[in-house]
């Protein structure tokens, strides 16, 4: 779970405070990761059609679900 959670704050943060717009596709993802699409080229590229998580091999992301809460009041 660590590897995880260090995975999306360095994209966070990243995007936020170092204002890395490649970041974005760390933490623009699925839901469920189950229902993501695995599909890359040969040399590792993603293919359009690819929904698995960026940062993630092939079947490492099973599993794991990403909940957004809202801003507390």
């Amino acid at each position: 779970m660590n590897n995880i959670t260090q995975h999306f704050i360095t994209a966070y943060f990243g995007e936020q405070l170092k204002e890395n717009d490649k970041m974005h596709s760390y933490l623009n993802v699925i839901e469920i990761a189950d229902n993501g699409i695995y599909a890359v080229e040969k040399d590792g590229t993603p293919k359009s059609e690819n929904t698995n998580l960026t940062g993630f091999k092939k079947r490492t992301a099973n599993g794991l679900t990403l909940e957004h809460l809202g801003k507390a009041d």
